[in-house]
């Protein structure tokens, strides 16, 4: 289980959006580790990542994990498919699964 101890901002303002970023930040690192451990030609269902950050309501950040993990795809360090064809995380419907891409292996 993952513990959330990030920076405390006693502007009500500016917290959400830091807890935003955080949280964005913490799944990043998630999608990454899990992408490595499985391997080249390995993939992984994204509530997979939403069960390690909030196990109890992992379905609540669904969309959000769509969200990072298809940024993650855009900037070419994961692949996002469908039935085995590639799609946008966040347009597809039904189940998706993510990998590492092969372009993030390159450097190796």
């Amino acid at each position: 289980m993952l513990v959330l101890s990030k920076l405390l901002v006693y502007n009500t303002d500016q917290t959400k959006e830091i807890n935003l970023q955080t949280i964005n930040e913490i799944i990043r690192v998630q999608f990454m580790a899990l992408a490595r451990r499985r391997g080249p030609g390995k993939t992984f269902c994204p509530s997979e990542i939403a069960r390690q950050v909030e196990p109890k309501n992992w379905r609540g950040l669904m969309e959000v994990i769509r969200s990072v993990g298809q940024e993650l795809v855009d900037d070419d360090f994961l692949l996002c498919t469908q039935k085995g064809n590639p799609v946008k995380a966040l347009k597809a419907t039904g189940p998706i699964r993510f990998g590492l891409s092969p372009h993030c292996l390159k450097d190796k």
